[in-house]
């Protein structure tokens, strides 16, 4: 599969803690349309000195819960991403993650945020002490001691909000991802309902309140939300936030009375093909109703 135009090389995933890097191969390349998408693309490729970096600043693992942040291994992300003409996506080029396959452990559902994990994570990338991070967001070195211990959430758990304080200071790659992290906090408390289906432009839309907007990191995280299969999408599209996507984590955990080979068959739908998942899903429909 070759990248679609527009969206630059230098998408790389590789599983660290392993000792055996992937082989070069595309993951997720929707083609470009009418150019007035923006798309995200993924390769497996070698560690990368991202890789490294990422651990060394001890930036959290996405999406930063506390079913992950005692995991040896991940697979590390990097999502370019451009818009019309070549130029950037957003506020940022690209976005470096380490993501935790949910289909691989047995994750608490629904997917709560760890916010001193979080939050040690994005100062962490930041390079930055307690004084200078409170500093930076105008508050007090107290505040984000409590943050970072878990005696208080930040501003209420909004994530919202200390995505506004933080965004205009981030510049690289792993800092673009720590807001990923942020970003999920906003959406994974509202997708509770494991036999639902959520569009792109629904959970787009939970990434923004009055001031508060990122619904422009709607794509990179319905990107990151896919690649760590806590979603899949039922009906793949052009433009991730024209598709409809149902919470693979949440449906592991549906019924305990569900037989095994269900539940390795929701698994493997992660990995089907747009095809093969439709057929499965329009199966499992009819034969429900």
């Amino acid at each position: 599969m070759e990248a679609c135009a527009g969206v630059p090389d230098g998408v790389h995933v590789a599983r660290r803690g392993t000792g055996a890097p992937g082989r070069s191969r595309d993951l997720f390349c929707p083609p470009c349309g009418d150019g007035r998408t923006i798309t995200y693309n993924v390769r497996v490729s070698d560690v990368s000195e991202l890789t490294q970096e990422h651990a060394a600043l001890r930036a959290a693992m996405f999406p930063a819960t506390a079913d992950i942040e005692s995991m040896r291994w991940a697979s590390a992300i990097h999502l370019s991403g451009r818009g019309p003409g070549g130029s950037p996506a957003g506020q940022f080029e690209s976005f470096f993650i380490t993501v935790v396959l949910f289909t691989e452990f047995d994750p608490v559902w629904p997917i709560k945020t760890n916010w001193p994990y979080a939050i040690r994570g994005l100062r962490g990338s930041m390079r930055k002490s307690q004084i200078e991070f409170a500093e930076m967001c105008g508050l007090g070195k107290a505040t984000v001691e409590r943050w970072e211990v878990g005696k208080t959430l930040p501003f209420r758990g909004n994530a919202l909000q200390l995505l506004t304080l933080v965004r205009p200071h981030l510049h690289d790659p792993i800092q673009a991802g720590q807001t990923l992290n942020l970003a999920a906090a906003a959406v994974l408390p509202n997708i509770t309902r494991p036999t639902a289906e959520y569009t792109g432009a629904s959970i787009a839309s939970l990434l923004a309140s009055g001031k508060d907007d990122h619904r422009d990191l709607a794509r990179p995280l319905i990107t990151a939300l896919v690649d760590s299969r806590i979603l899949v999408p039922i009906d793949p599209s052009e433009d991730q936030l024209a598709a409809t996507y149902f919470p693979l984590a949440g449906r592991l955990h549906q019924h305990s009375d569900v037989p095994s080979w269900a539940h390795q068959l929701i698994v493997d739908l992660a990995t089907a093909s747009d095809s093969d998942r439709t057929f499965v899903l329009d199966l499992a429909r009819r034969l429900s109703r």
